[in-house]
C-alpha cells in the first residue's frame, strides 16, 4: 500500500471512525490563500521557504504547497520525513534534534538533501560513526527560548561542534537554526518584532563569524508569529513557519491574522442545554481540542464558538466561548435566546486554541464538501491509506 494516497480510503473501522463526531473541518480556499501569502512574503523578502509541515501533516496540502512553488520542507521527526519522503519531497530538513536511538531510520531515508539539527558534540560524533549517508548539519541555537540548543554565546562549544562536524566529509555544516517559541506567550505585534529582532542579531553575529571558513553558512528561523508578523526578515536566509497553513485563536489574539484567516473549526453537536447557566455542552473535549487555552477578557478559553457564513467565520457573540473541558466534553457560555433556538444533535462550530495539537489530535481533515484528507497519523494510526 503506498502513502502517496491523499484522500483516505475507507473500511469499515475507518468509516465508523471518520463519521464519529466532532470533525475537524477544513476551508480549502483560506488554506491556499495562507500557503500562497507566506510564499509571496518570503519571495519578496528574498528567504529561502522552508514550512514547517507538522501542523497539517497531509500529503495533501503538501501538494498545495509544491503547486505554489516550494521545493523544500522541515518536519518534526523522522518517521514524517520518511511519510514525505513518499510524495516525492527531496529536500527534508528534521527540525528537531536528532534522536541517535533512530539512527537506522536515518540511514534509510532516500532524499536528496537531508538537513539535522545537533545541539551537542556528542550526537556529531555518534553521526560521524554511525550516520551512513550525506546530512546538512544544523547547529540548533538557543537565543532565549530555553527549549533547546546551544545557548547562542557559548563560543567554545559551538566551536568544537563545527570543528567535529570537519572530520567527517559525510557531514556538511549548515549554519544556524533557532525557534523563537516564546513570541507566542507574548502580548502582541510590538513584542514580537522586539525578540525577533534581538535574537536574529545573535544569529547573524554567529553567522558572520564564520562565513569566510562556510561561505553557504545561513541562518535559519522558524515561528508563525514572526514570520506573520514582520514586514521585513532582515539578514536571514532562511524561514521555517508551520502554524500559518491554518492559523488559530493564538495567533488572532497575538494580532498577526484575522478570524477568517482561521482555516479550520470543529464542528460539535449539541449534547446537553442549561439555560438557567446559559450553557451549551457539546461532544468536544480535551482528547479533540487538547488543553491548550488563552486569556480573554480575564477568561480562561478553550475556543470560540462560530457560524460558517459565506464571507468565512461569525462569532456568535462577542462573549461566547468555549470555557470548559473535560475528556469528551465542553461547555460554551451563551446567552438564553441562543440556547433556545438551538435543538439536541444540532452543529456548533468552535475556532481552535492551537490548530497544530488539535489537528494532531483529530488524524484528518474533512473538506466543506464532506472529503476526507489523510495525514500521517491517519497512516500510522489506520494502517493504511
Amino acid at each position: 500500500k503506498t502513502l502517496h494516497t491523499c484522500w483516505l480510503t475507507f473500511n469499515f473501522v475507518s468509516l465508523k471512525k471518520a463519521r464519529t463526531m466532532p470533525d475537524l473541518l477544513i476551508n480549502t480556499d483560506v488554506c491556499k490563500n495562507n500557503i500562497k501569502r507566506m510564499v509571496e512574503k518570503a519571495r519578496k523578502n528574498e528567504v529561502q521557504f522552508r514550512p514547517h509541515f507538522k501542523t497539517h501533516q497531509s500529503v495533501l496540502i503538501g501538494k498545495w504547497f509544491r503547486d505554489a512553488g516550494v521545493d523544500k520542507i522541515a518536519v518534526s521527526s523522522v518517521e514524517m520525513a520518511r511519510y514525505f519522503q513518499s510524495d516525492d519531497w527531496e529536500d527534508i530538513c528534521i527540525a528537531i534534534p536528532v534522536d541517535v536511538s533512530k539512527l537506522s531510520i536515518y540511514n534509510a531515508l532516500t532524499v536528496s538533501v537531508l538537513g539535522l539539527f545537533v545541539e551537542s558534540f556528542e550526537v556529531i560524533e555518534l553521526l560521524g560513526e554511525n550516520l551512513t549517508r550525506v546530512a546538512d548539519i544544523y547547529i540548533k541555537t538557543d537565543t532565549g527560548y530555553h527549549r533547546s540548543g546551544v545557548e547562542y554565546s557559548d563560543d567554545k562549544l559551538i566551536h568544537e561542534i563545527i570543528a567535529g562536524i570537519e572530520r567527517y566529509p559525510h557531514l556538511h555544516f549548515k549554519g544556524f537554526a533557532s525557534h523563537f517559541g516564546h513570541t507566542y506567550h507574548v502580548d502582541g505585534i510590538d513584542e514580537i518584532e522586539e525578540i525577533y529582532k534581538k535574537e536574529t542579531s545573535y544569529l547573524i553575529d554567529l553567522r558572520n563569524q564564520y562565513i569566510k571558513q562556510y561561505p553557504g553558512c545561513i541562518v535559519s528561523v522558524g515561528d508563525t508569529p514572526s514570520c506573520a508578523g514582520m514586514y521585513d526578515f532582515g539578514a536571514v536566509d532562511e524561514i521555517r513557519p508551520g502554524n500559518f497553513v491554518f492559523y488559530d485563536l493564538m495567533q488572532y489574539k497575538l494580532g498577526v491574522c484575522c478570524l477568517n484567516d482561521i482555516a479550520v473549526a470543529m464542528k460539535c453537536s449539541i449534547i446537553g442545554k442549561n439555560e438557567n447557566l446559559q450553557q451549551l455542552v457539546l461532544h468536544g473535549g480535551a482528547v479533540h481540542f487538547s488543553k491548550e487555552s488563552i486569556q480573554l477578557k480575564g477568561k480562561t478559553v478553550y475556543g470560540i464558538p462560530v457560524m460558517k457564513t459565506n464571507s468565512g467565520w461569525k462569532k456568535i457573540s462577542e462573549d461566547a466561548v468555549l470555557f470548559s473541558l473535560s475528556q469528551e466534553h465542553g461547555l460554551v457560555s451563551v446567552d438564553r435566546s441562543f440556547i433556545g433556538e438551538r435543538g439536541y444533535g444540532e452543529d456548533i462550530y468552535i475556532l481552535p486554541v492551537h490548530s497544530c495539537l488539535t489537528a494532531n489530535l483529530m488524524k484528518y481533515y474533512r473538506t466543506f464538501e464532506g472529503k476526507i484528507i489523510s495525514t500521517f497519523n491517519t497512516i500510522e494510526n489506520e494502517g493504511e491509506a
